[in-house]
């Protein structure tokens, strides 16, 4: 088990590189990072040259968010599911990245109960 530094969960916006330092500069085994990013740092350089920087600071990829609006319409998180899989198949199953996380908003139809039973 090991610390995993989520950057973006705290407010702090930094290309992967920089991330990657940052969880190394303050101790943290691993990092959540951007697929997105990942791809396209991927087509600029290569599949090798990720793992390799991965390996050389010792940080482990902790998980990434799935980018896939489920709440919306099944139209649109279809199409980003489809997307998706566009992004991450070049290089996912190569850097075994296999950990991938999402949140679900919860969404509150009781707030008129709510407010109404508080006297809010």
């Amino acid at each position: 088990m090991y610390k995993n530094l989520n950057a973006g969960a705290i407010g702090i916006r930094a290309a992967l590189p920089e991330a990657i330092e940052m969880a190394v500069a303050h101790g943290f085994g691993g990092g959540d990072f951007s697929i997105s990013e990942v791809a396209a740092l991927v087509k600029d350089t290569s599949v090798s040259a990720v793992k390799d920087l991965f390996e050389r600071s010792g940080v482990t990829f902790g998980g990434w968010g799935m980018p896939v609006a489920f709440t919306d319409s099944d139209e649109k998180w279809q199409a980003d599911l489809a997307a998706l899989l566009n992004v991450v198949s070049p290089f996912g199953v190569s850097l075994l990245w296999f950990h991938c996380f999402t949140v679900f908003m919860f969404v509150v139809t009781l707030l008129p109960f709510v407010c109404v039973f508080f006297h809010l």
